[in-house]
């Protein structure tokens, strides 16, 4: 009997504000030494800020060119930015590696129909605990975050049966808690 395990995608999903960064860093620090574990180097047209998330920092123009090259699995457009997960994260699935990436409930269907073994992390929040976390950040004007808010209640609830949700509209180290148990469990 064969104790290798298959790899699989786990993709963190939900609406600004949710906590998924705060939720992948300290998974992250967690699974550091661990390595069948690995998180997903996104493309991002923004400067990086090590602050909240490291990514490749590319122009649009260089976005695009490594798109029409094939070097993404998924890409997706969203909040004026372009994203996308490089097509090595395949062969890393196929030799055994988890692999945790930062999605977008817009992308979910592309990420899905490239990832056939893909357990789909939603991070929600109370709206009124959003509407607070996105205030602290000082991104964006008052306007833009009640537009980022608006949208959410726009977007179609995500359902399957890969879909785990977790609930961060309370104490962060819960939510880190439920998050690292479920890595653990695949």
């Amino acid at each position: 009997m064969s104790t290798h395990k298959t790899g699989q995608l786990v993709v963190v999903v939900g609406p600004s504000g949710a906590g998924k960064d705060s939720l992948l860093k300290s998974a992250q620090a967690h699974f550091k030494s661990n390595p069948r574990i690995d998180f997903v180097r996104r493309v991002i047209t923004r400067q990086c800020d090590p602050a909240t998330e490291i990514h490749d920092s590319v122009t649009e123009e260089q976005f695009k060119q490594q798109q029409a090259q094939g070097l993404f699995s998924v890409w997706w457009h969203a909040n004026d930015l372009y994203y996308g997960l490089p097509s090595s994260v395949h062969s890393q699935i196929e030799n055994g590696c988890i692999m945790i990436a930062n999605g977008s409930r817009g992308a979910l269907d592309d990420i899905r129909s490239q990832f056939p073994k893909l357990t789909t992390v939603h991070v929600t929040a109370a709206e009124e605990i959003l509407a607070q976390r996105l205030a602290r950040r000082s991104r964006e004007s008052a306007e833009e975050i009640a537009q980022r808010l608006r949208r959410n209640t726009r977007i179609a609830p995500i359902t399957g049966s890969d879909v785990v949700i977790i609930d961060n509209s309370g104490e962060l180290q819960i939510a880190i808690d439920r998050f690292i148990s479920l890595i653990e469990s695949l």
